[in-house]
């Protein structure tokens, strides 16, 4: 049965007065993505596809470099729209501040988008992709907030504790065409969260 493998960014360079859009990955979030690659490379991917982020597609670049299949960019992958948010120097108030947007998702209160708007964007571009690429085995490369919405929604899982889990990169198989979740891999270096297999819809 084929799988849509759902990725989360490598480990970014935060710069306090660069919008997080626009970070880049560090060193070692280079490395990872080699790590990662070769973790990825049972599942045979044809092809790479990440969000329009500099930090998104580089992973995926990486990722295709090593093993040597095509890697490109398609909108409305990006993360939750935050222009406006401010650069949190306490990790906890960020996280705070992105869990109380998770637990009321219809409200606009974390950036310019509501978090359920940011679900249905994402959500409506992956199925848009199958539906292009119907015949190739999917890599998607995209980022920790929106990818935890959707693959809580899917799945029914805590949409907080899943965001909390996973590290920078990560990623999740889902079987097709049901869009079950079959693994996460919260970290590469960690193993997965064998959570998601008891917590399907």
């Amino acid at each position: 049965m084929p799988n849509l493998i759902l990725i989360r960014h490598s480990q970014t360079k935060q710069q306090p007065d660069v919008d997080s859009h626009l970070w880049q990955l560090t060193e070692e979030g280079r490395k990872r993505c080699q790590t990662l690659a070769e973790a990825l490379r049972p599942y045979a991917i044809d092809r790479i596809i990440t969000s329009e982020e500099a930090k998104a597609y580089l992973t995926g670049q990486l990722i295709a470099d090593v093993l040597e299949i095509d890697c490109e960019t398609a909108p409305n992958l990006h993360e939750t729209r935050r222009e406006t948010v401010p650069y949190f120097e306490n990790i906890a108030d960020f996280r705070a501040a992105v869990q109380a947007a998770m637990l009321q998702p219809d409200k606009m209160l974390f950036g310019e988008e509501a978090f359920t708007g940011a679900l249905n964007r994402f959500s409506q571009q992956i199925d848009s992709l199958l539906e292009q690429y119907p015949d190739d085995r999917l890599a998607i490369v995209t980022h920790g907030t929106v990818m935890s919405l959707y693959l809580a929604h899917l799945s029914g899982q805590n949409v907080v504790t899943l965001w909390n889990s996973l590290d920078m990169p990560a990623y999740a198989v889902l079987s097709l065409p049901q869009k079950t979740i079959t693994k996460i891999f919260t970290s590469i270096t960690q193993g997965n969260n064998d959570d998601s297999q008891s917590k399907r819809k």
